[in-house]
């Protein structure tokens, strides 16, 4: 018996670390804070975390696709897009968004209606990372 190549193990357990960040994230630290802290302190909390969690997404991501290159080629590149997407949302959106809201919250309207645009946006990339990190680790496993 040949003994199990690493990428075996790499896929499944980048895959479900990246389900696991995203769905506590998603599920339960944001909707935690706003419903527990002031709006504003709980966007502040958020904000806060947004630095630690786009790296940690798109790293994932990355090793997931490192992981599936061999088992899983097609699952490879969609996972590689993932992580181009997390680096996008990461170094371009984030900082737009950012920048974006404190404009809105002093009142700019221009600002209130691309802030919302670009957050939809993120939010968007978010799901499609999460869904394709579900289906990836469905379809390797299966």
């Amino acid at each position: 018996m040949s003994p199990i190549p690493l990428y075996a193990f790499a896929a499944p357990i980048a895959l479900s670390l990246l389900i696991g960040v995203m769905a506590m994230f998603s599920f339960v630290v944001a909707p935690s804070a706003f419903r527990l802290l002031p709006e504003d302190q709980a966007g502040k909390f958020v904000r806060g975390v947004f630095p630690l969690y786009y790296p940690i997404v798109t790293v994932l991501c990355a090793l997931a696709g490192v992981g599936l290159v061999a088992g899983g080629p097609i699952l490879s590149k969609i996972m590689f897009g993932m992580a181009a997407l997390g680096l996008i949302a990461w170094r371009v959106l984030m900082p737009r968004i950012n920048a974006l809201r404190d404009r809105s919250l002093a009142g700019d309207a221009s600002a209130k209606k691309w802030f919302g645009r670009l957050h939809g946006l993120s939010f968007a990339i978010n799901g499609a990372q999460f869904a394709a990190a579900v289906a990836s680790l469905v379809l390797y496993v299966a």
